[in-house]
């Protein structure tokens, strides 16, 4: 219900925008409710700003920057951080060129609400994310580095071999003088699961590694110029999309190879045919494969980047289907 009339209000504010009559009262009261104690008060203030940014334009971009980075660093909610990062991005796409330069600091914070969420609550922002990816690129050139030095540990798994005959200390960081980083379970306060439990983490490592690939890809095909010559990219990409395509389930394996066989290319111009995890809807673009011709394309410069995102997922879905064989 909350959120509700949050966005019952919002639409008033932006109809009374258009008849140009603004609702000055609004953006007091917006601005008061985000230094509200109340974590729920808040959340909606950045709803409010996030559904009519028009309220907070006319501010001066320092004065927008503090508020939002105030909600995005929020420190008692994931609710109020991911609602300050729809409005901060909302404030961004409603900027033109010369006024985002004066607010790219803004993307500091914003990439820095990723690293310190459990894996559980990761793919709402990530996907936050994307949408300035595909609309915005040329934001995140600066971050590049910082962007491969995180992401893959939400695509591939960390190996962790144990004590080898072969190894005559095998763990030099127990007890030793190198450093060695927790294990992801042990970062996120978790132990060892089993059963429903394993299963359970497996699906939300799977959504992460989703949310991941869908950045990455996007952020590719929006401006595959600024990213042709950065060194790992599209390996990383091949590498989640291939972690994705081999956690088959025992259970599934009559299911699987039933499966229809298709082709996957990488950016190597490798011809590669592999089975596919079986799903309700086998054309389902959640599927990892996906992500590989995508992210290859675009650097191979098959995209144009002033296509609207829809638009190359729509081309790369119709190019898909030509590429069909015949189940074995």
């Amino acid at each position: 219900v909350r959120h509700k009339s949050v966005d019952t209000v919002t639409d008033l504010s932006n109809y009374a925008m258009k008849r140009g009559r603004p609702w000055h009262a609004l953006q007091s009261q917006s601005f008061a409710m985000a230094d509200s104690p109340d974590v729920h008060t808040r959340e909606a203030a950045f709803r409010v700003f996030a559904g009519c940014p028009n309220l907070i334009m006319d501010l001066q971009t320092n004065a927008i920057i503090a508020i939002l980075q105030k909600g995005l660093q929020d420190q008692q909610s994931t609710e109020v951080r991911l609602a300050a990062l729809r409005a901060s991005i909302a404030f961004l796409n409603a900027l033109d060129l010369s006024q985002q330069a004066q607010a790219l600091s803004l993307l500091y914070p914003m990439l820095n609400t990723l690293p310190s969420l459990p894996h559980a609550k990761l793919p709402p922002f990530l996907a936050v994310l994307t949408d300035l990816a595909g609309s915005h690129p040329h934001l995140f050139r600066p971050h590049i580095p910082a962007l491969l030095a995180f992401l893959p540990g939400l695509l591939l798994p960390v190996i962790d071999a144990g004590p080898t005959p072969t190894v005559a200390r095998p763990n030099p960081g127990a007890g030793g003088s190198s450093f060695a980083f927790p294990l992801p379970g042990e970062t996120n306060g978790e132990s060892s699961k089993n059963g429903s439990g394993e299963k359970e983490v497996a699906g939300e490592e799977d959504e992460v590694r989703k949310g991941a690939l869908e950045f990455m890809t996007t952020l590719s095909e929006a401006k595959p110029s600024m990213l042709r010559g950065v060194e790992g990219w599209v390996n990383i990409v091949v590498r989640g999309c291939l972690e994705g395509m081999g956690e088959i389930p025992e259970d599934d394996t009559e299911a699987w190879l039933e499966a229809d066989v298709r082709v996957l290319r990488d950016a190597c111009l490798l011809l590669t045919l592999t089975f596919l995890q079986p799903a309700e809807d086998p054309t389902d673009d959640a599927y990892p494969h996906e992500y590989a011709p995508r992210a290859t394309e675009a650097q191979a410069g098959l995209m144009r980047e002033d296509e609207a995102p829809e638009t190359r997922a729509r081309k790369y879905r119709t190019e898909r289907q030509s590429l069909l064989v015949p189940s074995w």
